[in-house]
């Protein structure tokens, strides 16, 4: 919801179909990750389950030019087609079609160097408008569809055996990881982090009118969160609860904190005196958070 500056909140429109992505950091310069990810794909690429021919499967080719195919080879010589290339742009990204799904969704893979020995690779999963209701519930790969967040899953799975095949050794410990890095080449992201906090007012509510304002506020933060409006929400709690001032935290990706002002004034909680908030940027280096597909998020509140 969004309020308004001459009346009561009004319904925001979000995107029903939101592209799923997801990324991860590996410690190799932007060129040898895009140059290992496509040459070697049919090395590294958990056929099993992400794949039609699935230990079948002998090989995963990219061709390199737009219109070219990409597609996987068995023991027995049959191609099948997972897309077409539709943009070529070495080592930052490459966009493809993508015909494993019920209709052909679209794929683009982006390669961001965050230092001269690390590199965030992400994937962009679109297109999902094209697909019926019911299509987007059928089972791919894993159980279940877009709907209940399997295609999320699946390529975390699978930039998850990529990170692994260019950093066998596991993760770089701290030292390591501050060394490898070039502080100025970094690349942040930026959320907003909201405080929940008790209001005082509100505390001498009935134990009725809290209960009812609470179940109000808990179904507007899980919209916000279903609807990709909000990142994160959950409580706050320590102990005795009955001091304690913060109560939840939100975390959001919104174009500005007037942006989350607004969707946190419209929370039924805040409009009725319930509970008070503090707004706050955050940031991170890129790609090192990531969030389930949009069915997929669960959320609660204090």
């Amino acid at each position: 919801m969004k309020a308004t500056p001459d009346g009561p909140a009004v319904p925001v429109t979000a995107l029903r179909r939101p592209p799923v992505r997801q990324s991860t950091m590996v410690r190799s310069d932007v060129r040898h990750t895009f140059d290992t990810f496509v040459r070697s794909i049919g090395i590294w690429w958990p056929v099993t389950p992400f794949s039609a021919g699935q230990d079948r499967v002998r090989d995963v080719t990219i061709d390199q030019r737009p219109g070219d195919r990409v597609y996987e080879t068995w023991a027995d010589g049959t191609e099948v087609d997972w897309g077409e290339l539709l943009a070529w742009e070495p080592p930052a990204r490459f966009v493809m079609t993508w015909t494993m799904t019920p209709v052909p969704t679209e794929v683009e893979l982006s390669f961001a160097a965050l230092g001269p020995a690390l590199t965030r690779a992400t994937v962009e999963h679109r297109g999902w408008e094209a697909l019926s209701d019911t299509q987007l519930a059928e089972d791919c790969a894993l159980p279940g569809g877009y709907a209940s967040g399997s295609y999320s899953a699946g390529w975390t799975r699978i930039l998850e055996r990529f990170a692994a095949m260019l950093t066998p050794a596991g993760p770089a410990g701290p030292g390591e990881s501050l060394m490898s890095v070039d502080p100025d080449a970094i690349q942040l992201e930026t959320y907003q982090c909201v405080l929940l906090r008790h209001a005082p007012e509100g505390r001498k509510f009935s134990a009725e009118r809290t209960e009812r304002i609470f179940r109000e506020h808990l179904e507007y933060v899980l919209h916000l969160v279903a609807t990709g409006q909000q990142r994160a929400a959950g409580p706050v709690r320590d102990s005795p609860a009955e001091d304690q001032d913060i109560c939840g935290l939100g975390l959001f990706q919104q174009d500005s904190v007037d942006t989350v002002r607004r969707l946190m004034e419209a929370d039924p909680g805040v409009r009725q005196g319930l509970y008070t908030f503090d707004v706050m940027i955050w940031q991170t280096p890129a790609g090192s958070v990531s969030f389930p597909g949009p069915q997929h998020r669960q959320a609660s509140s204090a």
